[in-house]
């Protein structure tokens, strides 16, 4: 297994870059993708990242693909992946990282 380590430190300014993209593309597909990268991202920025390995990765990102994609109603599907832009702009502004709020 392949141990996460130095390219963390990279994620915040990719998380910018999907703050962005959502802000800048509506496209239906392009927010879907967008949603799971802010996920991955906040995987990548739990206190515990340099235990994770990327098979808890990889299955954690499978069941959050999962999760969006099942979503039938597609104004509900939107309402979620705002919802993530919106908690990603939250966590930008206050500096934290809250994975447990994803639960939510």
């Amino acid at each position: 297994k392949n141990i996460l380590g130095y390219e963390i430190r990279n994620f915040p300014m990719c998380l910018v870059y999907i703050r962005d993209q959502l802000n800048e593309n509506p496209r239906l597909q392009s927010m879907i993708t967008s949603g799971i990268w802010i996920m991955y991202g906040y995987l990548l920025t739990e206190q515990q990242t340099s235990t994770m390995s990327t098979d808890i990765i990889h299955n954690y990102l499978t069941n959050v693909s999962r999760l969006i994609v099942c979503i039938s109603d597609h104004d509900e599907l939107i309402r979620r992946i705002i919802a993530f832009r919106y908690l990603l702009d939250y966590s930008f502004e206050n500096r934290i990282h809250e994975p447990l709020a994803l639960g939510k």
